[in-house]
């Protein structure tokens, strides 16, 4: 029982890192791309 309930919240703990950094990676590329357009326009 004990060995489910860690493994399920393993799991959560998981996703929610994943999540948490595929949310970085997408402001990574938004600022790469404005960086790129203003580059380009000055």
């Amino acid at each position: 029982m004990y060995e489910t309930i860690a493994t399920f919240i393993q799991t959560i703990m998981d996703l929610e890192s994943s999540l948490v950094s595929a949310q970085f990676n997408q402001r990574t590329q938004d600022a790469l791309a404005q960086d790129t357009l203003s580059s380009f326009l000055t």
